[in-house]
């Protein structure tokens, strides 16, 4: 009788000390992910960063009234706290309406631009921006022989580098960009277009 409860008391203080220890090693492993997920967490805001542009245009002629919306958003990789590298899509919407003698023509076009960036911050509020973009163009085509409108669809590879200027309150903050397109040349040359493009957007955690 006396090894029977002398054996039973041995089991409850072995079960007793596995189950504590048990519970120590789940206490760490879930210590442990914790904090995984939190330097995860922290590192992708340490190193990202997000920004874009918005565009809102109406025109009215004669003629002609054009109402435009485009979006531009951007992520940046800071590979340093100064070069950033990363994606930026830009989008363009355009509607027309075009009168042509007594009929009244309409058009929507839709743009789309893909490419990359590098950006570097060489001063606090001044940065410096190189990028290429691939551009897949709806153009509309005015034909008053025939009193109509159409569109004709084109590929436009696009390069560009600048200087830009950025102001921040916190996280967000605002910026500026004027760029020279280098690539295209023989475009310009028989385009009216400025191989210039001025910026206004905004930023986060830049």
């Amino acid at each position: 009788m006396k090894k029977t409860a002398l054996f039973i008391l041995l089991v409850s203080f072995m079960t007793t000390g596995i189950l504590q220890a048990q519970r120590t090693i789940n206490s760490k492993t879930k210590t442990k992910t914790t904090k995984e997920k939190t330097d995860r967490s922290l590192f992708w805001r340490e190193k990202l960063w997000y920004g874009g542009g918005i565009n809102l245009g109406f025109s009215q002629g004669p003629d002609l009234s054009l109402f435009n919306f485009g979006v531009s958003p951007i992520v940046g990789y800071k590979v340093t706290p100064e070069l950033s590298l990363g994606p930026r899509i830009d989008y363009d919407y355009s509607y027309y309406k075009y009168a042509i003698g007594n009929t009244i023509q309409k058009l929507n076009t839709h743009n789309f631009g893909l490419g990359a960036f590098a950006r570097y911050k060489f001063l606090p509020m001044i940065f410096a921006h190189l990028e290429s973009m691939y551009y897949f163009y709806q153009s509309p085509v005015f034909n008053t022989s025939t009193a109509t409108i159409y569109k004709i669809k084109e590929t436009l590879p696009k390069s560009s580098v600048g200087l830009g200027y950025q102001s921040s309150a916190g996280l967000w903050g605002y910026e500026i960009s004027l760029l020279y397109i280098f690539s295209n040349r023989e475009y310009y040359k028989k385009s009216a277009d400025l191989p210039i493009e001025l910026r206004i957007g905004f930023n986060y955690n830049f």
